[in-house]
């Protein structure tokens, strides 16, 4: 009788241990492997009318999913231009190509710093923002400031944001964005705005202190 008992527990372990073998078995048959994809660095490129530079990297193991990602460079990054240090260049990643990320340019803005010292100088100022759109329909929103060492009244004030505001809406209408935003860095168009606002009254400088995509 004492076999016959043994001889069952001994049965029975071995079935207990089939059934955790088995058991096991199931649970790594049904476990599933899960492949991180490798990551690599993705160089980003500016757009053409800054020639293709390079303006940084991301590292993903994805870079479509990068696009419609809003990133910012330094002026000074992308010209060599210490002077230039003060303009912040805002970029939108729209595409990859040839393993590198596009990009479109959808606006800047000036430093504060660099603003107060200008407004140290003024006498009178002219500062504002309105919205408008380019040539190829693009919505933007532009923040002008118009300085003068003289003091002026609010009339003559009033009469120079007319001004000047007409002649960058006129402005903005027959360029693209692009062009418009090369225009204002090389300071084709705060020239204009200024020749235009000095036949009211005498005008130290123009800045276009920001320009932005708002649709």
């Amino acid at each position: 009788m004492a076999k016959k008992d043994k001889k069952n527990k001994k049965q029975s372990k071995k079935k207990e241990a089939k059934k955790e073998r088995k058991k096991k078995y199931q649970l790594a048959k049904n476990k599933k492997v899960v492949k991180k994809d490798k990551k690599k660095w993705v160089i980003i490129v500016s757009p053409k009318e800054f020639r293709n530079a390079i303006i940084g990297e991301t590292h993903t193991s994805d870079p479509n999913k990068s696009i419609n990602k809003i990133m910012s460079t330094n002026m000074m990054t992308l010209t060599g231009d210490p002077k230039k240090q003060n303009i912040i260049i805002y970029f939108k990643i729209i595409s990859i190509k040839e393993g590198k990320l596009q990009t479109e340019t959808i606006g800047f803005d000036t430093s504060k710093p660099y603003l107060k010292r200008i407004y140290k100088r003024a006498k009178a100022k002219v500062e504002y923002s309105f919205v408008t759109k380019t040539k190829e329909g693009k919505e933007v929103r532009i923040k002008p400031v118009i300085i003068s060492k003289a003091k002026a009244t609010n009339s003559i004030l009033t009469a120079i944001q007319k001004t000047s505001k007409e002649s960058l809406i006129k402005a903005l209408e027959s360029r693209d964005f692009s062009d418009t935003m090369i225009s204002i860095l090389k300071g084709e168009l705060p020239h204009q705005v200024k020749v235009e606002s000095k036949k009211i009254f005498p005008i130290t400088s123009v800045l276009i202190k920001s320009i932005k995509i708002i649709k």
